[in-house]
């Protein structure tokens, strides 16, 4: 069973002032004589300040009808009580008349005690003699199963005792932490207490030792070595990856976020040095082979390949949108430093296109027929070049030659 299974109750008293919220029910503690909180086992905590407690007058039959519970929590003192009695918790239900109260006191003998109190019947107490450590938090647990009472100290139970049945009249109603009850005797100014929670099952000892952690408690929601490990990406958010048949991936993108890469049929793909590359899709079929390892900061680019011995470089640094297309073992080579939105577009054989244009803005090259072309113009924008057979073309600040071979 989880540890939060069949939890009713659990109070982290990690407030600064005010009242105390129940993170699991809704049982609120409402802050009594000015308590007071600070550093505790984890995080804040219950410190006593001769008279501040937590307290909820309503009556809690929870425990009264159940057969078996837990109450656990956490203490610490500077120095030992002497005549008169540390009450940690207390919890008394006027339907079934029965107290449940764990306290530390001093009457001759340094007694820890859980008590099951029958009101007006008897109260049947397990106890521990012992003297606490002080400056030392200790978790102190209370279970009940059945007919018996144990308690436990640090972990390792110190005594049981018989009990059963109900009581017949006298308690009055309520739930404290740092009091009784009834909300008397409070915690002394040299004590603390912290973790509070109540379940209405026994937990195991197996739990209880959960609960310990080696001394350093366990709060709500009782959540221990979590590690999340998505290969490479150390700050990897809604990646998907789908890998199928024999197919390889290496993603080492320190901070890619959203990609999706998706391979089939004996492809591979290595997306290694692209920082920054955020959205980018690479489709891969049939024994064809991408990469892309020198954009920088490529965003939204689109490579599709198909068939055999295809290849494309795309150097660009800043290249945003290129759309290539290739077929039939051409090449294309594409290096402008701020190319945008320009579409290339090879045919046939043995065709060769070369666009070094630095700021070439929607150029539409079209050839055919083993031709060449090389436009060298930095500032031509929207120019549309059409070359057939072997006519030179020239033109006002810029010249074409045609090879025909």
């Amino acid at each position: 069973m989880a540890l939060t299974d069949n939890l009713i109750n659990y109070w982290k008293l990690d407030e600064s002032s005010g009242n105390a919220a129940d993170s699991v029910g809704s049982l609120t503690l409402t802050a009594t004589t000015s308590p007071t909180y600070g550093a505790a086992l984890i995080n804040n905590g219950l410190v006593g300040n001769s008279g501040g407690y937590l307290r909820n007058s309503a009556s809690n039959s929870s425990l009264g009808t159940a057969t078996a519970w837990t109450i656990n929590c956490w203490v610490w003192m500077s120095s030992t009580p002497s005549g008169v009695n540390d009450y940690f918790f207390g919890m008394c239900d006027t339907t079934n008349q029965l107290e449940y109260d764990i306290y530390y006191r001093e009457d001759g003998a340094l007694r820890l005690r859980g008590e099951r109190v029958k009101h007006g019947v008897a109260a049947v107490k397990v106890e521990s003699v012992t003297t606490l450590s002080t400056s030392t938090w200790h978790m102190l647990t209370f279970t009940f199963s059945t007919s018996q009472i144990e308690l436990f100290l640090d972990g390792v139970s110190v005594g049981t005792t018989a009990t059963s049945g109900t009581g017949s009249s006298g308690g009055t109603a309520g739930t404290s932490i740092g009091a009784t009850a009834a909300g008397a005797q409070p915690i002394r100014t040299n004590v603390k207490t912290d973790e509070y929670g109540i379940w209405t099952r026994q937990l195991s000892g197996a739990e209880i030792t959960s609960l310990y952690n080696s001394g350093a408690g366990l709060a709500y929601p009782f959540i221990t070595n979590l590690s999340l490990n998505i290969t490479a990406d150390s700050t990897a958010i809604g990646e998907s990856k789908t890998i199928v048949e024999a197919d390889t991936i290496n993603k080492t993108d320190s901070s890619a976020v959203g990609e999706t890469v998706a391979l089939s049929k004996q492809n591979y793909v290595n997306i290694t040095t692209d920082s920054t590359a955020i959205g980018e899709v690479v489709t891969m079929r049939l024994f064809s082979n991408i990469s892309p390892t020198a954009d920088s900061t490529a965003i939204g680019e689109t490579v599709t390949l198909q068939e055999v011995l295809q290849g494309i470089a795309v150097t660009d640094s800043t290249a945003i949108s290129d759309a290539d297309t290739i077929n039939l073992r051409s090449f294309v080579n594409v290096n402008e430093s701020t190319a945008i939105g320009e579409t290339v577009t090879l045919q046939d054989v043995e065709q060769g296109v070369v666009v070094t244009d630095s700021t070439a803005v929607s150029d539409t090259p079209t050839l055919s027929m083993k031709s060449y072309i090389s436009a060298t113009d930095s500032t031509i924008i929207g120019e549309s070049v059409s070359i057939t057979e072997s006519t030179p073309v020239t033109g006002s600040g810029y010249s074409f030659v045609v090879f025909i071979d």
